[in-house]
């Protein structure tokens, strides 16, 4: 019976590993059933750019405006009266992130009984899932990469880089006006964490007044269907307030069969209510990885969280090749081995000029809505 030499992968074995790491990372990747390269999808994913097209630096994206004048009547000349379309474009950067790990040497692995590269493989392809939902969340609240989900310090391993060092860091932008709000547990005004209190918890209210707000602002829903749709992101334990509210209740006890598999019995996400589909994910910002005095509110005493409104074209993401770097070597007189994942990739939140919000540049796919938790 032939052993099995790690040092001697065939090139069809590593590239059966890429194949499932990139099919791991898709698959546990939230948001990977909301991405696609069609302006239908919540998370635009551009391919334009490829390893084949050097020297492009960034991907382009253009929203045409719709027409808005009065046009001529009667016999009234149309000639040289003829009404200009006006676009809005927004570049889209990408940049490399990769990340390795290295066993000890033959000795140390013959030894242990986990196995080096099956562990390489899971923690690798978690990693990049992880960085790749983080970077997307914090895209969409406006947050700069140097922050974790739950607003603490990102830590930096020695000799490792800092996440705004990526190229298109710097495009990372707060929530525009029109598109950024707090719940006060009422009604919906000017987002201001500052002004946060613990009374400000979701409440089914909130939910139609979202909806009316982004029909009335233009952020496009997705059509599901043929039905108009938009996902709400939601925190946990902003969620489970949600679900404590009577008329949130009530709204489904009513419209749902009354068995144990009824969704507000087993707790699943997924919701569909007034054309809203609730979505609860643990890749939500909040405050709680903050000291007291530095979270939300009156003297930064209140944990809060921004739940997102999403609707199509929200973010842009740049994929320049089709699947994963995955690279195995060893050395020390091969002695040694080490597994390295990478990928070249870019986000960006879409915002353009909106003629709902007085031509202001304004996000176009997404609505931050700030709630205590």
């Amino acid at each position: 019976m032939a052993n099995t030499d790690f040092k001697s992968m065939q090139t069809e074995d590593k590239t059966a590993w890429v194949k499932e790491t990139l099919k791991a990372v898709r698959d546990a990747n939230f948001f990977g059933k909301f991405t696609g390269t069609g302006s239908e999808n919540i998370i635009q994913e551009v391919r334009e750019l490829s390893a084949n097209n050097k020297g492009a630096t960034t991907a382009q994206i253009a929203l045409v405006q719709d027409l808005v004048g009065t046009g001529v009547t009667g016999d009234a000349t149309l000639l040289g009266n003829e009404e200009p379309m006006d676009s809005s474009w927004i570049s889209i950067g990408y940049d490399q992130l990769r990340n390795a790990t290295k066993n000890v040497g033959k000795l140390n692995n013959q030894k242990s009984v986990i196995q080096f590269r099956e562990q390489a493989k899971d923690k690798l392809s978690h990693w990049l899932k992880n960085i790749i939902e983080d970077l997307t969340v914090l895209t969409l609240t406006g947050v700069t990469y140097d922050k974790n989900i739950d607003g603490s310090t990102r830590t930096i391993l020695a000799g490792q880089s800092n996440l705004t060092t990526l190229d298109y860091a710097s495009d990372v932008s707060a929530s525009t006006s029109g598109r950024h709000f707090n719940w006060t547990g009422t009604s919906l005004v000017a987002g201001d964490t500052t002004t946060v209190t613990a009374a400000y918890v979701p409440t089914y209210k909130m939910l139609l007044q979202l909806k009316a707000t982004a029909m009335v602002r233009g952020l496009r829903p997705l059509m599901v269907g043929g039905k108009p749709i938009y996902v709400f992101l939601m925190e946990p334990r902003s969620f489970a307030l949600l679900k404590a509210d009577p008329d949130f209740r009530t709204n489904f006890t009513q419209g749902a069969p009354r068995d144990l598999n009824s969704k507000i019995f087993t707790g699943m996400d997924g919701m569909t209510t007034d054309g809203i589909v609730i979505h609860c994910h643990n890749k939500v910002y909040n405050t709680t990885g903050l000291a007291s005095a530095s979270k939300w509110g009156a003297g930064g005493l209140v944990d809060g969280c921004a739940n997102l409104l999403l609707g199509a074209q929200a973010c842009a993401m740049v994929n320049i090749h089709s699947q994963f770097d995955w690279n195995e070597e060893w050395i020390d007189y091969e002695n040694s081995g080490g597994i390295s994942v990478g990928a070249m990739f870019g986000f960006r939140k879409l915002k353009f000029k909106s003629l709902r919000d007085g031509a202001t540049v304004q996000d176009f796919g997404v609505m931050r809505v700030n709630t205590a938790i």
